[in-house]
């Protein structure tokens, strides 16, 4: 008996570190089965994000115009359910105060559309850096890629998908160097 209970806590634990599923609409496809915590190239990399009107926590809206003036945006999708995306706010939000004056923005999205729970996990979490609640475009053209939370991915100045999609929460050092290591491709 003891040694079942060892299993299931074992089993438990490896689960809650390969990060959240998201909540998808039955039939949605994913483009993506992989394990949380992993770094991977992108086959759609150079492809533009789709025009969007999504908005802000405060209600503004916002339309990919947003990516022009950096040359680099770091795209976090996550969930109010999703624990490790929460943790990870922290380390996100010193990556915004690190590298913005390095023409790089952060920006959250939503995943699971709960405004409320999203102002109070951000506000909890001192999460200053431009939050969304998806439009239809950004859940058809970005959300609906991917079967888990957290994920990122990174654009350029045009909306223009890199080659790099992170899966699974990251620390400041981890998330610093791909973000060096990108900049460093782009000169």
């Amino acid at each position: 008996m003891r040694r079942w209970i060892i299993i299931l806590m074992s089993i438990l634990v490896l689960s809650g570190l390969c990060g959240c599923d998201k909540v998808s609409a039955p039939g949605t496809p994913g483009a993506d089965s992989g394990t949380a915590s992993q770094e991977r190239q992108e086959s759609g990399a150079g492809n533009i994000l789709a025009d969007f009107h999504a908005i802000d926590l405060e209600g503004n809206t916002v339309s990919n115009d947003i990516f022009n003036a950096y040359q680099l945006t770091m795209i976090n999708i996550w969930g109010t359910f999703c624990g490790p995306c929460i943790e990870e706010m922290p380390d996100i939000q010193r990556l915004q105060e690190q590298f913005k004056d390095r023409q790089v923005q952060v920006i959250g999205i939503v995943a699971d559309n709960k405004l409320q729970e999203a102002r109070q996990i951000t506000a909890a979490q001192g999460a200053t850096y431009l939050n969304l609640i998806p439009d239809q475009s950004l859940m058809d053209n970005l959300i609906s890629r991917f079967d888990y939370v957290p994920v990122t991915v990174f654009v350029d100045s045009e909306g223009r998908f890199l080659n790099t999609i992170v899966s699974g929460a990251r620390d400041y050092e981890s998330y610093s160097k791909i973000i060096e290591g990108l900049l460093d491709n782009q000169r």
